[in-house]
């Protein structure tokens, strides 16, 4: 254990497959003891992943720990390159403990099923939101936070209104490099028993340095460690097109989306209020998880509802169309098949045809560069900052074409998915467009 950490009290300790050790000091392990966070057990990392990629059972539980581990060795790289000789040890550990509060609670606020939930019941809201509102106002958590007078900080770096002084804490748990990448990258390819996502997360963890003063630090990366980010930029790449956009899960997850748009139960959990959440019935909440929601496939499953049946695994909607917008000619055949099935009266948008159009985002750098001198001390926010071999400091897409590419032009993928009964007929629709040319219709 890095002596440093051990300073810090981290005295627990868990086995885990990814970093061997995941080290917890006694708050750490009081707030993870909590009805909510245990809840975190029965919630799905990769929601309905697992009907792709069978061993994908792991959950958001185990991974806000690896966050707590993975956000922990950024920050000491980060000490050891840069910040040894400029902040104390007394301020540096509390720096560390709220930075490993944000990491275990980051994910606290997760909906069954992870994202999809969310726009069904939080009104617009992201979990980020609800992570928030329950680290200010759910007492276990509250109250532990309190005696280290950590809530509003920690809150503040799960959202954009930390401090200045705050800010390398906010890039390293949610940044254009951040932990929670990092650990899901390599947990969920472990899990899925697949290779996309994985790189060398020793070597990261050693990249990163910070230009800045006492007052505000901004997360950067040597010229020379380009290579690195490129690496990790790839494994994302790679994975998002063949786990979370993987076309089978794509379809399970519209299937839950119909089920849930059909139910109304859980939506009087959370007060929404001009955008806000004002409520939250904590005690119902703790119950709400994949296995509950499970259960609820099984009742209405057995009351004839189609999505329920699907959702269990019992059928799944077809792929009939899948390709992306990298090709002109893909995206007009992807146009006229659309078309032509709205002119179809056999399939209703929705119904029993539905369409996918997704943009496989990479990363989260701004579109338009914040950085106008590149000797300014403090970097502005929106991309990765370089420090290049010739003393200044520039934005990524400066020396790497690969971000350049994938930041101004992000890849589409286009599907469209039947129900089984319609399946045989879209794919003569399909087929008699191909045969004419799409865009001749």
């Amino acid at each position: 254990m890095n002596k440093l950490l051990k300073g810090l009290g981290a005295k627990h300790r868990f086995r885990d497959p990814i970093y061997g050790y995941i080290f917890l000091t006694e708050a750490e392990r009081e707030i993870i003891d909590t009805p909510l966070f245990q809840r975190l057990r029965r919630v799905h990392q990769l929601a309905l992943t697992k009907y792709v990629y069978p061993t994908a059972e792991h959950s958001r539980f185990v991974h806000s720990l690896g966050v707590v581990q993975s956000a922990t060795d950024m920050f000491l790289g980060i000490h050891d390159h840069v910040l040894t000789n400029i902040i104390p040890d007394g301020e540096f550990f509390h720096l560390l403990k709220l930075l490993r509060f944000a990491a275990l609670l980051h994910d606290i606020g997760h909906m069954p099923f992870s994202h999809a939930a969310e726009s069904e019941w939080l009104g617009g809201l992201k979990h980020e939101d609800f992570s928030q509102f329950i680290i200010r106002k759910y007492p276990p958590i509250s109250n532990i936070l309190d005696q280290s007078d950590a809530i509003n900080i920690v809150s503040s770096l799960l959202s954009k209104t930390f401090k200045p002084q705050h800010r390398i804490l906010n890039e390293v748990i949610s940044g254009q490099l951040d932990a929670d990448r990092a650990d899901y990258l390599l947990r969920d390819s472990y899990c899925c028993g697949v290779k996309y996502g994985e790189f060398d997360f020793v070597r990261y963890v050693q990249i990163f340095g910070a230009n800045g003063n006492r007052k505000e630090f901004a997360l950067t990366v040597e010229e020379r460690d380009i290579y690195m980010v490129e690496a990790f930029l790839m494994a994302r790449y790679h994975y998002n097109l063949q786990v979370p956009f993987h076309r089978t899960r794509s379809g399970f997850d519209i299937c839950l989306r119909q089920f849930l748009a059909g139910i109304d139960d859980y939506k009087d959990f959370f007060d929404v209020e001009d955008g806000k959440l004002v409520k939250v019935d904590f005690d119902r909440f703790e119950f709400l998880d994949d296995y509950s929601l499970f259960e609820r496939f099984k009742i209405e499953s057995r009351n004839g509802n189609l999505w329920a049946k699907r959702l269990l695994r019992a059928d799944h909607l077809r792929v009939v169309l899948d390709t992306t917008d990298q090709r002109p000619a893909d995206v007009d055949l992807f146009k006229s098949f659309r078309l032509a099935l709205r002119k179809n009266s056999n399939f209703v948008e929705n119904v029993n045809c539905f369409v996918q159009n997704s943009k496989i985002e990479v990363t989260k750098i701004k579109t338009i560069l914040d950085q106008d001198d590149d000797n300014c001390d403090v970097p502005k926010s929106g991309t990765i900052w370089v420090n290049g071999l010739d003393g200044n400091t520039r934005d990524i897409r400066e020396h790497s074409w690969l971000f350049k590419q994938l930041t101004e032009e992000p890849m589409r993928v286009l599907r469209v998915f039947v129900t089984p009964d319609k399946l045989t007929e879209a794919k003569k629709i399909l087929g008699e467009i191909r045969k004419r040319g799409a865009g001749n219709e």
